[in-house]
């Protein structure tokens, strides 16, 4: 989950092995955390008030990696959702409606020049600099629109990504709204608290920009082309205009028709699980969560090559990322 961490430069506090990796055990060690265990059971109850923990729970969180309480790992996750574009869910004040966004990057201006004034030299901005701050992150609007108005008027936020084999909750409040790359955004506080929801389920793969993976439903009697999104053992999700979203509700059955580099890889009913959007730099997608109806052993083993093949492609980019970057992403 984490990298080995060696001794500390601020204190030299004794280790634990703890699954499989070294934990600082000394609780008052500044390094490990700023707060005391009682103030990280208030953030706690605060940020996630349907979560009730002793102090030993804590403790024993804090050593297992649960519970992030300083900054340069909970900015680890917080790259990795800016980098990989990943869907966040969004929860106030710790009530169960949930709302979808996605991070986007602070860029700085460019400074305005009186006529004939030449560009002053600047300091090259990678994407997501602006995070190595740990002042603030920025969303994009929430979908559905209703939830901006409540974000605006609330007193806690809770920010959720999920990866390959946890979640990452991010405890955080609103700021204001802002514009960033010509577009109205939301600033957020920089999380003072985060932490690790293990869940048992699928993994779902993201299907990269540029993989030759095609998808075609079948509606009305008529071939629409989707574009897919990710794609787990047991469903996918797919992106589709609104006019077609309209027409589908849930439980409808799709015949779908999956295709790598023009090839037909598989042909299968599915049911229609869910519908949704979510914001984009440019608008609005609009989305169809599917589960697989299948039909025999060939059709799940199509699908399980399918899976590994998406899932492959993902990790080069988030290795191509990762080297360009110097930041370890999360897949």
């Amino acid at each position: 989950m984490f990298e080995e961490e060696g001794a500390s430069p601020l204190c030299g506090a004794p280790t634990a092995e703890v699954n499989g990796r070294t934990r600082h055990i000394d609780k008052d060690c500044k390094y490990r955390k700023a707060m005391t265990d009682e103030e990280i059971q208030k953030q706690l109850k605060y940020y996630f008030p349907r979560t009730i923990m002793s102090l030993n729970a804590v403790s024993e969180a804090l050593v297992d990696g649960d519970i992030l309480v300083k900054s340069d790992e909970i900015l680890r996750y917080l790259q990795s959702a800016l980098l990989d574009d990943k869907t966040l869910e969004v929860e106030y004040d710790g009530l169960a409606t949930t709302y979808f966004t996605r991070m986007i990057d602070d860029v700085p201006p460019e400074p305005e020049l009186e006529e004939g004034e030449e560009q002053p030299e600047q300091e090259e901005y990678n994407e997501g600099d602006f995070l190595l701050k740990q002042t603030h992150v920025l969303t994009l609007p929430v979908e559905p629109g209703i939830g901006n108005m409540r974000l605006k008027k609330s007193k806690t936020i809770v920010l959720r990504m999920s990866t390959s084999s946890f979640d990452v909750e991010f405890g955080t409040n609103f700021e204001s709204q802002v514009h960033a790359g010509g577009i109205a955004v939301l600033r957020m506080a920089f999380p003072p608290i985060a932490r690790l929801v293990h869940i048992t389920r699928e993994n779902r793969s993201k299907v990269i920009d540029g993989m030759p993976f095609k998808a075609v439903i079948e509606l009305n009697g008529e071939d629409v082309s989707v574009r897919p999104v990710n794609i787990s053992i047991s469903g996918m999700s797919l992106s589709l205009d609104k006019q077609h979203q309209r027409l589908i509700k849930e439980s409808d059955v799709l015949p779908l028709t999956l295709s790598i580099d023009d090839e037909e890889v598989a042909r299968l009913a599915t049911t229609v699980r869910h519908l949704a959007r979510i914001r984009k730099n440019t608008g609005v997608e609009y989305l169809c969560g599917v589960d697989f109806d299948m039909g025999s052993r060939a059709s799940t083993r199509a699908i399980e090559s399918t899976v590994a093949a998406v899932q492959r492609a993902h990790l080069k980019e988030l290795a191509d990322k990762s080297d360009a970057s110097g930041i370890k992403l999360v897949l």
